[in-house]
């Protein structure tokens, strides 16, 4: 999936710091879901950036090295 572009972010949040609307409705105005409008008030209030956060997803081994010896 395609990181949204960051004006759009700023815009959200915008929307959501106005207060004049519900988050619902914010994210049907910007054809987003609920949750990316969740998650760009909470990234903001948490980090204080609205940069696409990246995620390493990095397999854990299934044995140690103890136990692969």
């Amino acid at each position: 999936m395609k990181a949204l572009d960051m004006d759009f972010h700023e815009r959200i949040l915008a929307a959501v710091q106005e207060g004049n609307e519900s988050m619902p409705k914010i994210a049907k105005r910007f054809s987003v879901s609920y949750k990316v409008v969740e998650k760009l008030k909470y990234q903001w209030r948490d980090l204080g950036t609205l940069v696409p956060q990246t995620h390493r997803c990095v397999r854990k081994r299934a044995f140690s090295e103890k136990q692969s010896r």
